[in-house]
């Protein structure tokens, strides 16, 4: 009997240029603007959208100071404080400014009441009262928002992989070429595989081994020193050569320690040495040193 051939994979659009970002950055505080002021989840689902369909992935959604792969211009990333504040209470409009020594000693609010610049008092729930405590918050506030943005980002992208594999087999698509294929998911479903193997090499036998050498190696290297030294030096970092007890440590004691330690050293190098057949790694991995 034949067997069904799969469908093509949609074509999934490139990852956008440099002019094509400044785009998605515009639009991007288009949408932002909306969600700052007022606090919609709905807002947040347009945000979402806008960043999935420009391919976007939730590692660039942070300061271009933090990463060069940053969505933002260092322009864009001013805009998003801007923002931010400029969607705030009017109490707080009137007095915030970007620098707490630019902001007024005091004035008149909108609303008739006045302000006085506190520099101290302590941080409000409404963060209204000028002082440096509130000014302090309303600008980790602003970064924050970013940050819980590409968080909710994340989970969004959770639910949406999955609904992407299953149209892909409603669609007779085979769902694993197309995620591979597609520009967030398949960069998303690469990492997570990255991160997995990296796990595994750690839990490995021969890992795990290598770790309780170097364990030892370092407890001895806290009694006795980490390498041969003189007599002289070895009062500077090791504990049995502490001035309050070296005269009391047996010599055999000492001896026994450094033996150990150049066992360790010894056995870890000729380990390390190993060129163990594919197979064999498969089975107990590597045995690898920091």
């Amino acid at each position: 009997m034949a067997t069904k051939a799969k469908k093509a994979v949609p074509a999934v659009p490139a990852v956008p240029t440099v002019s094509e970002l400044t785009v998605v950055e515009s639009n991007f505080h288009t949408y932002y603007g909306d969600m700052i002021g007022t606090e919609s989840q709905v807002s947040n689902l347009v945000i979402y959208n806008h960043l999935l369909d420009s391919n976007i992935l939730p590692a660039q959604i942070c300061s271009p100071k933090s990463s060069n792969e940053s969505m933002f211009t260092k322009e864009g990333w001013d805009r998003n404080i801007e923002i931010f504040h400029a969607n705030q209470h009017p109490n707080i409009r009137d007095w915030f400014k970007p620098k707490w020594d630019d902001v007024e000693d005091g004035g008149k609010h909108v609303d008739g009441s006045y302000w006085f610049k506190n520099t101290s008092g302590l941080k409000t729930d409404d963060y209204r009262e000028c002082n440096k405590a509130n000014h302090t918050a309303l600008k980790k506030r602003a970064s924050d928002k970013i940050s819980n943005l590409q968080k909710g980002y994340n989970g969004y992208l959770a639910n949406e992989r999955i609904r992407f594999k299953e149209k892909c087999v409603a669609d007779d698509i085979d769902p694993v070429q197309a995620e591979r294929d597609h520009k967030v998911f398949g960069q998303l479903a690469a990492d997570e595989k990255e991160l997995s193997g990296a796990v595994k090499s750690k839990n490995t036998p021969l890992a795990k081994l290598a770790k309780a050498v170097q364990t030892e190696a370092k407890a001895i290297g806290r009694l006795v020193g980490a390498q041969s030294k003189s007599e002289d030096d070895k009062g500077n970092d090791s504990i049995l050569f502490d001035d309050d007890i070296r005269d009391l440590v047996p010599t055999e004691l000492i001896t026994l320690l450094e033996d150990q330690r150049a066992q360790c050293e010894t056995f870890s190098k000729a380990m390390v040495a190993f060129d163990l057949d594919p197979d064999v790694q498969d089975k107990i991995g590597k045995y690898t040193t920091v």
